[in-house]
């Protein structure tokens, strides 16, 4: 797929359906969605061991050009039966929070195990595991997806696998801050986009700070 500018569509056909089984898949696509109910997104945000925790994003609108995690507790197709906004698409894959040596990608492009290895990416596997390529793995990366890339982490060629955690960066609550606090926290904005260190920027609004919502005034 390659859109030079944004186009606008009397209604878009979703070719892919995720299963109303509470699994975990990933998401990206080149127009605002609104998940039905019943189903969560997440965003990266954050390292925890052996695990890549994941907030919640706090709505259900998906944004376009933005990689997600869905916990799919119903049927989502995706189509839109309706005039809907399709944006160009960007010319590299786009990233959505980054942590350490790990990122979040959300990519349009078909790679072959061997690309998607020497471009150190993990996928999306089993049990809600990120695994990633080997070279000589029965799949490659699919367009429309969302990966993590990571190359410090792969063990020197030994299986390895991170893990997801939910629980620990969910956005339960909006606390308010005052912008002067001069502590380092790293701030983001609700679509796990890096802004800076709270010490070291002009920000106000929303914003998440240590895997919660708050609001900088």
């Amino acid at each position: 797929m390659n859109l030079p500018h944004d186009v606008i569509a009397e209604k878009v056909t979703n070719d892919r359906t995720l299963t109303a089984d509470d699994g975990a898949y990933t998401w990206y696509e080149p127009y605002d969605y609104t998940l039905p109910t019943g189903n969560t997104a997440y965003t990266f945000s954050g390292v925890n061991g052996s695990a890549l925790q994941l907030a919640e994003l706090g709505s259900q609108v998906l944004e376009a050009n933005t990689p997600y995690l869905v916990i799919a507790g119903n049927a989502v197709n995706g189509s839109i039966n309706a005039e809907t906004v399709v944006k160009a698409t960007p010319a590299n894959n786009t990233e959505s929070g980054e942590y350490g040596n790990w990122k979040f990608i959300g990519t349009y492009k078909s790679m072959t195990p061997a690309e998607a290895a020497d471009a150190d990416m993990w996928a999306m596997g089993d049990a809600n595991k990120w695994y990633y390529y080997t070279g000589t793995d029965a799949y490659g990366v699919y367009p429309r997806r969302a990966y993590m890339i990571n190359s410090e982490d792969k063990g020197g060629g030994a299986a390895k696998t991170f893990g997801t955690d939910f629980s620990g960066s969910e956005v339960t609550h909006i606390e308010l801050v005052n912008s002067e606090n001069s502590e380092e926290s790293r701030l983001y904005t609700l679509d796990g986009k890096y802004l800076g260190k709270k010490n070291e920027i002009n920000v106000k609004g929303i914003v998440i700070e240590n895997g919660k919502k708050v609001m900088i005034k």
